[in-house]
Order: structure tokens, then sequence, then C-alpha cells
């Protein structure tokens, strides 16, 4: 079964102050990986004891396709961002121009949602192609950090969030796109769509997800920091997808069963969950697959096209954005 990448999600332009709808122009970007670690259940990282708990979803299962090594996993494609965080801090100082810019609004259309991000600063990566932009913007708005990435094989659109009374932690929410430069038939590697709210100081996370090589067409998984509950669509054998199915495991182990009430069963995110479809030609390339309909929802369209989910931000800067 194929491997889903996944994402990200997310980081923090802490202790950067806003007045005005102005940043103070100092302050650093943190890094965004941390807190969603923070948030994410213990026993999904610690990679031991996991056991198929259910017909169709299993611990192992999510483990080794979301909080591993693998194109799909979340902390490989925020550590990634965070390496590119670390190299912008390294060249920003108390006097960087575009961090005194008035934030500018663009938005972002994240199957189905529209969401409201905001940016000062951009920077263009060199080699930038039309599939692949290598855009990098950012701006910082009412405290609030607003990231987007759009490099390589994976884009992330993050928000951030310092908790107003404990210092160090965050709200991180997250959309995250997989498979931008797939080559050799755009469907023969992971592609689809993440979504992540992960709160380090309440200890909560929540993740809905759906592609095309993920191991699922459609899944939700919510946790309190004591119990996991997931609900929704495994991919099942040839081009069907299972019938939904449900989870409950303790967090810390996930492993042995959990007791889920509605602080995990009551899912905040979206369900997200594919259409059904036949190969097309995207990404330059054709497609090779046929994929059924996810059976929990069908919001999200995966054709390898610059309109189809994955295209939810821009390939160019924000006008009004400066130049880091």
């Amino acid at each position: 079964m194929k491997l889903l990448s996944v994402l990200l999600s997310t980081f923090v332009l802490a202790a950067v102050l806003v007045s005005c709808g102005k940043s103070s122009g100092t302050g650093s970007l943190p890094l965004i990986t941390p807190p969603v670690k923070a948030a994410a259940p213990t026993g999904f990282q610690t990679r031991t004891g996991h056991s198929a708990t259910s017909r169709a979803l299993s611990t192992s299962e999510f483990s080794s396709r979301f909080f591993t090594t693998g194109p799909t996993s979340i902390f490989r494609i925020l550590t990634d961002i965070d390496s590119r965080l670390t190299d912008i801090n390294s060249r920003t100082t108390g006097t960087t121009p575009c961090m005194a810019a008035t934030p500018v609004a663009y938005n972002i259309t994240a199957w189905g949602q529209t969401v409201e991000m905001y940016a000062q600063c951009y920077e263009i990566l060199s080699g930038a192609t039309t599939a692949d932009p290598k855009l990098v913007q950012w701006g910082v708005k009412d405290g609030k950090t607003y990231l987007y990435a759009a490099v390589g094989a994976a884009r992330v659109a993050a928000i951030t969030t310092p908790n107003a009374s404990v210092a160090g932690r965050y709200n991180v929410k997250a959309y995250i796109g997989v498979g931008y430069t797939n080559t050799g038939g755009w469907d023969t590697q992971s592609y689809g769509v993440i979504q992540i709210d992960a709160d380090s100081n309440a200890n909560t996370f929540e993740m809905s997800t759906a592609g095309i090589g993920f191991g699922y067409c459609g899944v939700q998984l919510k946790s309190d920091g004591t119990n996991v509950y997931a609900s929704g669509s495994a991919d099942g054998a040839g081009t069907a997808c299972a019938a939904p199915d449900t989870l409950c495991v303790q967090a810390a182990s996930v492993s042995t069963a959990g007791t889920c009430g509605t602080s995990v069963t009551g899912f905040a995110l979206p369900a997200a969950g594919r259409a059904g479809g036949a190969a097309t030609s995207g990404l330059g390339v054709v497609g090779v697959g046929t994929w059924a309909a996810s059976s929990n929802a069908t919001n999200v369209t995966l054709n390898g096209t610059s309109t189809d989910s994955l295209a939810f931000g821009p390939t160019t800067a924000t006008t009004g954005a400066v130049a880091f």
C-alpha cells in the first residue's frame, strides 16, 4: 500500500508585538514541530506497542503513515519547514524592513473552508518553476503568526497562536498538501491533504486527512491527551474504500482500549474524504489508476490538476508583501 505523506503545519513568530496592524520589526520565527509534538498522542511517537484494534483502522497504520519518517509523516514535513525557519532566523535582524510592513490579507481555500491569512515578508527560493514555486511567505497580526510555504513535494499553510497565560505554549492550525512533484504517474505516489489542530497547552490534537496512497480514503483522529478516537474509511482491496469504522485507544500506549467520551468523539475539524475518479493528465504526467470515493465524505477532489484540492494556496507572493 502506498505511503501517505503529509503534513504541515505550522509554527510561531513569537515575541513579535503587533500595533496598529504592524509588527514591531523585531523577533524571530519559532519552530513549528515542538508544539505539535507536545500535543500529539505520545503512543504514536514511541512506535512500540501498537496493535490492530479495529477491523479497518489500526494504531500501527496511523503511526507508520503519519508519525514516522515517510512522505506523509507530519513531523517530517514540519521539520522541513523548521529548517527553513532556522535559516530565516539566522538572517533576520532587528531592522528587517519587511517585518515593519503592514500585514496584507489573503485567503486559502482548503477543501470547502476559506481561511484568512496574512503576509508581510516573502522569499522565492532558487530553482523556482511553475510546478514548484518555492514560495515562503509569513506575517504577524494581532499576536498570531501566519506562514505559507509552497516548496517541493508539500505545501503548508499554518496559523500559530501563543497561549495567553503560559509562555512557550501554542495552538497550531495547519493545512497541508502532499504530492506536488510526483512523477511517473501523479497518482502512483502519495497524493492528498492533511489538516491539523494541535494545542500544546491543552494537550489536544486533531487531524483530518484524505488521499490516494495514504492508506485512507478519508479519516479523522482526535486526542484529549488521555484517549484517542478515530473514525473514517480505509483504502480497501483494489479500488474500493472500506466501510466507515472507528478506533478508541489510550493515548499513552495506543495499544490498550480507551474510554472515548464526547471530548474526543466530537470533532471540530470537518471530515475529509476523497471523491472518486479515474486517471487524468495532471502535474505534467498522466495518472494511471482508478479510485473509489470515500464512504465518510467526498469533499476532497484529487485529479492532479492546478485546480484540485491541493491547490488551496497561492503560487506567487501576495501583492503588498515585501521581499525578505
